[in-house]
């Protein structure tokens, strides 16, 4: 059971739908309740609230509405259920700003990553405006995968100063979720969400596994060659985890000693990573050479654009460009077209040709 976990699932049948009981089964504290137009329901603060669109059919939009801005006392947050992109009366009057669409069939472990991220979040007293340029399915897809982007990082990060083994499963599960989404959705709505993030070090490798999945799409990248990307995208800062935190949260300049230290960081995270077996070779060169830059000027060991492979050097340019459009204590955000002007710029250090073809989806950051 996972602990404080509460949901209640709200539908017109007498029963809970066979997906939903098969996924919450012995690990979430789950309360059924037949919904009936303009009948109050009580629930508890913090329980998320799953409202079954296929078993609501004939429920009006504005009937739903009502629902949940005045029948469902005091809960939220709220998940709706349905088919993936069917005309439920979820479709109209843009319901779905009140909160999240999960797609049916829905992964069980993706939908309780999403349910328990949820249930620890603050209770918002007003449904949150939906983006007016992206569909409400597109920020659920991206959700999904930061969702399991942190979970894997969070799992990741304690690996790397022994607090736990790696779990390959969860980090496979994480790049599968972000080329999908980065598929469906493109790199706007994703680059926008992940910017809400707390923790900046969380915050950056998400960032940069979105684009460098996003640019690994505009290449044409096979779906096998995506992982890698993927994978290699979310580790490649895993050294920062035996970093101090008063120098990766120190909000001026970092002295001498203290940038020789970060930049250890990239051998710091292969030395851990060789430690595990099963880790790919070109997410090991990712991890440790992320840095390097093609005239041998990077670091930690000045390498040239020989020893410098294809996936790398992509992984570098998404790095880049993450560390540009960051707001940082020290320095304002720039734009995606300014990002790709300073790369446009680096004439030497990074590969001008990849560059070049991913110019165009600066404007989409």
């Amino acid at each position: 059971m996972l602990s404080g976990v509460h949901v209640a699932v709200l539908g017109e049948s007498e029963h809970l739908p066979e997906d939903l009981r098969r996924a919450f089964a012995g690990l979430v504290s789950v309360r059924h309740i037949r919904i009936k137009a303009r009948e109050v329901v009580e629930i508890g603060t913090g329980t998320v609230v799953i409202i079954d669109a296929d078993r609501a059919a004939s429920f009006s939009p504005d009937d739903i509405e009502n629902l949940v801005l005045n029948q469902i006392r005091p809960a939220r947050p709220l998940i709706f259920v349905g088919q993936a992109k069917s005309r439920t009366p979820l479709a109209a009057h843009n319901l779905l700003r009140f909160g999240s669409f999960v797609f049916r069939p829905f992964s069980a472990a993706s939908l309780l990553d999403i349910v328990q991220f949820l249930s620890s979040q603050p209770r918002a007293d007003e449904p949150a405006p939906a983006a007016e340029d992206s569909p409400a399915w597109i920020v659920d897809e991206h959700a999904l995968a930061m969702v399991a982007g942190e979970k894997a990082l969070s799992t990741l990060f304690s690996f790397a100063k022994g607090q736990s083994r790696l779990k390959q499963p969860e980090l496979i599960k994480a790049g599968d979720l972000l080329i999908g989404s980065l598929s469906e959705g493109g790199l706007n709505s994703w680059v926008r969400g992940v910017r809400q993030h707390h923790d900046r070090t969380y915050q950056h490798c998400l960032l940069v596994a979105g684009l460098a999945v996003g640019f690994g799409l505009k290449l044409g990248f096979r779906q096998s060659d995506l992982l890698l990307v993927a994978k290699g995208a979310l580790l490649h800062d895993i050294g920062k985890a035996r970093v101090p935190l008063d120098i990766l949260d120190k909000p001026g300049e970092l002295t001498e000693a203290e940038s020789a230290m970060m930049r250890q960081h990239p051998a710091y995270g292969e030395q851990v990573l060789r430690l595990e077996s099963g880790i790919e070779p070109e997410i090991l060169r990712v991890v440790r050479s992320h840095h390097e830059a093609l005239d041998g000027s990077g670091y930690p060991d000045g390498v040239g654009s020989e020893r410098i492979d294809d996936l790398v050097r992509l992984t570098t340019i998404a790095d880049i460009v993450a560390a540009l459009i960051e707001k940082r204590p020290y320095k304002a955000p720039l734009s995606g077209e300014a990002a790709f002007e300073v790369l446009a710029a680096m004439q030497g250090k990074v590969d001008m040709p990849i560059v070049s073809a991913l110019a165009p989806l600066g404007r989409l950051i």
